[in-house]
């Protein structure tokens, strides 16, 4: 099933849909998201569109710009803004409330992960200082904020992705760093996940406990950086843009620093059942099938999952370089994946995929 057209009725023209997400019923949440739009459309399981709620703006349930977009129990939605604003909309679209988060003091800028149905988020906080030139992991904060409460509990201190900072003209320059390591995190059902992408271990932990629950080790034999895979990277990132921001790019790749290992693993997930989905890492130019290892969430090894390239979301197997969560897996369910993909005009689309168990 695909939601998004080249022209036609406009409540089908998608317009960097950041966020989509399936409800219990196989309704589809869409967040449109641009300067002078937000806004949250709702399809039903077969894409034909239903409703319309939010707008942009600072008013009652009105953004500028979304950090984070969120189910929560009964089938409820948390839109959370950079203002500290946050806002919950009913299974229907209908409002519920708003308020105001009142952590900036300690987090100035943070994407969200929801936890459980208890209106408890984790925060993702990078520090407000940049780091110094080179290629550096800055530290960033993981801490849980309940709405009910409005309780911040700080968690751990963790390393962020490894970025070439560069000073240039009166400003700073960031470069995403070849076969770049970094902590991902993943959230849902009541728990949530934690990894350093250099290290063949994940823990999972729940609100409130600061030991893990739960240590999934991966299984994966460590993989040097070699000769060729530093030309390819050179290659890949020359051809990554045109123009002067092409010809920045290129000089950058002549001479980037390289890891002397890949990451043991790549992204995390977590699906609607609370299983924890491990990407097992590959190169900017790998072809075939994208692989992954879903545990359980008590840690047992539950199947291997192949995603065809013709379900890939579009930055999937590309040089990473502020791809961000947009045009990627918004959505893991029982039984569907959903992915933001745009196509060869460079229309975006929010398109369902079934997904097969074979017993």
């Amino acid at each position: 099933m695909s939601i998004g057209e080249v022209d036609g009725a406009e409540e089908y023209l998608l317009v960097n849909p950041l966020h989509a997400m399936g409800l219990s019923d196989g309704t589809i949440v869409v967040q449109n998201s641009l300067r002078d739009l937000f806004e949250l459309r709702y399809y039903d399981p077969n894409g034909r569109h239903l409703r319309t709620v939010g707008r942009w703006g600072q008013g009652p349930f009105e953004f500028y710009r979304l950090l984070g977009l969120q189910r929560l129990r009964g089938d409820s939605i948390l839109a959370i803004g950079d203002d500290e604003r946050f806002a919950v909309f009913g299974p229907d679209g209908e409002r519920v409330r708003e308020g105001r988060l009142g952590i900036l003091s300690v987090l100035p800028v943070y994407t969200s992960k929801s936890i459980s149905d208890q209106l408890m988020v984790l925060f993702k906080g990078i520090g407000a200082t940049m780091p110094d030139p080179g290629l550096q992991r800055g530290p960033e904060l993981l801490l849980t904020y309940d709405f009910e409460t409005r309780q911040v509990d700080t968690l751990t201190t963790i390393l962020g992705r490894s970025t070439f900072y560069e000073r240039k003209d009166r400003g700073v320059w960031i470069y995403a760093s070849p076969f770049a390591v970094e902590t991902f995190v993943a959230a849902g059902e009541g728990q949530f996940g934690v990894g350093e992408a250099s290290q063949d271990e994940i823990n999972a932990y729940r609100p409130g406990f600061r030991e893990p629950v739960v240590t999934i080790r991966v299984e994966t034999e460590p993989r040097d950086v070699t000769r060729a895979d530093r030309r390819r990277t050179r290659e890949a990132y020359s051809e990554l843009y045109s123009g002067d921001l092409g010809r920045r790019w290129a000089r950058y790749a002549r001479s980037m620093s390289f890891l002397d290992e890949m990451p043991r693993f790549g992204q995390l997930e977590v699906d609607g059942l609370g299983n924890l989905w491990v990407q097992q890492y590959e190169t900017p130019w790998a072809e075939g099938d994208q692989r992954w290892t879903v545990y359980s969430s008590g840690g047992t090894h539950v199947a291997d999952v192949s995603i065809p390239p013709s379900a890939l979301p579009s930055c999937a197997r590309r040089t990473r370089s502020g791809c961000g969560d947009a045009y990627g897996f918004v959505d893991i369910g029982d039984d569907y994946l959903l992915a933001v993909r745009s196509d060869e005009l460079g229309v975006p689309r929010v398109q369902r995929f079934e997904l097969r168990k074979l017993r």
